[in-house]
């Protein structure tokens, strides 16, 4: 059991410099350029490798923080990733079930009280149930133009901030406090939201 866990948490470690590295690559390169796509697409994969893994390891471990975190990433992702795929937005079987998971994941997350987890819990909560009322309104049809490069960018964002969220947690000193402890994890949160909201309006008004 402990060498199954040791692979996993290497498999993590390197997924998780990868998510890190890479993120922070497609945010600061020019959005929709070769760079920001490449870049993209190995901070998608690094995350499903830094995701699965963490929920293996949770499994091993009772961790209820890196599960729930590891969904939430997992889910915002998979969203994120989709968007570029399926520019229509009208969702698939798969994409239901990833809905129906994170939402599950994002009730628990908030009845857990930790400060960190009810916040990226109430964040889950308001994108699946965002999602469920516009595929009602779509109703089968393709989502305006632009659509999904909202949900883009809002999804890739919320992952990344996630993962450098469970950076901070991990790796924070014991001997914070309790105060000083949560305004660092839910610094990334506070720094990056803002920006994630700037662009959001910047290429909802270009009509991209």
């Amino acid at each position: 059991m402990k060498l199954v866990f040791t692979i996993f948490l290497v498999l993590h470690i390197i997924g998780g410099t990868f998510s890190l590295l890479c993120g922070l690559g497609a945010v600061i390169s020019k959005k929709g350029g070769l760079w920001h796509r490449r870049f993209g697409k190995v901070f998608f994969y690094a995350m499903m490798l830094t995701t699965l893994s963490a929920l293996v390891m949770a499994a091993l471990k009772s961790g209820v923080f890196l599960f729930t975190i590891g969904v939430f990433s997992f889910y915002q992702s998979y969203m994120g990733y989709r968007a570029i795929k399926n520019k229509t937005m009208v969702a698939n079987r798969y994409d239901k079930m990833v809905w129906a998971l994170a939402l599950v994941n994002a009730v628990v997350m908030v009845t857990t009280l930790h400060p960190v987890l009810m916040v990226f819990g109430g964040i889950g909560l308001a994108n699946t149930i965002r999602q469920c009322i516009h595929q009602v309104k779509l109703k089968g049809q393709a989502a305006a133009k632009g659509d999904w490069l909202q949900l883009h960018i809002g999804m890739m964002m919320g992952a990344f901030i996630a993962t450098i969220t469970a950076f901070v947690v991990v790796n924070a000193p014991d001997n914070l406090g309790s105060v000083l402890s949560t305004l660092l994890w839910l610094a990334p949160t506070i720094i990056l939201v803002p920006l994630l909201v700037y662009w959001s309006i910047k290429y909802k008004k270009k009509g991209t």
